[in-house]
């Protein structure tokens, strides 16, 4: 699958003095933005999958093709029955039967999906997020999302966050460290260690402890990284 470029327009012109720099910096932000997308879009393509393998054969190609564009800004139900070789107006009805949806809101469904999986787990600007995900436009992308999920994009992305932190963590790992843990057993650097462990399963615990602990959780997890190394 291809991917537009979210930060085009931040590209500097070729006769900046800090033009080799910020194209570095443009380059790698792309390619973070392009992981995790990457990573956001993964459910809806496998929901997209699991429709083409339960409907008919004639249908089948127009799933397989919004799989494979489904970011692409030309997607439409005219280009999508041009791309699969479709004529037969009735072909959105039999979608719509199979389905469950109108092509047309199919494709902005998983779309919306991936866009607020984006708003949630990462800070891109929603601009970014709406180009990265096919709409031609922030305002088009803003009335779509308000839409779907009965919020614009930034109310969503507070709420989604600010429930997250309320959450209490999931369980503790299971293993020999933390039995020993439990029983007040570890060195300082097996006591790092676990820290530095539970910070990457939860990387919103400091967000949930007072200031003053999580100065040393940050403390030892920086202690923990460089005992490692």
């Amino acid at each position: 699958m291809q991917f537009s470029t979210p930060y085009a327009s931040d590209s500097p012109s070729p006769s900046t003095p800090t033009a080799p720099r910020q194209a570095y910096h443009s380059t790698t932000a792309f390619n973070e933005a392009e992981e995790l997308l990457r990573s956001a879009m993964q459910p809806s393509l496998e929901r997209i999958r699991r429709d083409r393998d339960r409907v008919s054969s004639r249908l089948r190609p127009l799933l397989e093709y919004i799989e494979q564009h489904l970011f692409d800004r030309r997607l439409n139900v005219q280009h999508l029955k041009q791309a699969c070789g479709i004529r037969d107006n009735s072909i959105a009805i039999l979608f719509h039967s199979q389905v469950g949806h109108s092509p047309k809101s199919y494709i902005s469904e998983r779309r919306l999906e991936t866009a607020s999986r984006l708003l949630r787990d990462t800070d891109i600007r929603v601009w970014r997020i709406s180009e990265m995900v096919g709409y031609s436009g922030l305002g088009v992308f803003s009335k779509a999302f308000n839409r779907w999920a009965k919020q614009r994009p930034n109310a969503f992305r507070r709420q989604a966050r600010d429930l997250a932190c309320s959450q209490p963590p999931g369980p503790l790992p299971n293993d020999e460290l933390m039995d020993r843990a439990l029983a007040g057993s570890l060195s300082h650097q097996e006591a790092s260690r676990l820290l530095q462990r539970l910070l990457e399963i939860y990387p919103r615990l400091t967000e949930r402890l007072p200031a003053e602990l999580g100065d040393s959780a940050n403390f030892r997890k920086e202690e923990g990284l460089a005992a490692d190394s």
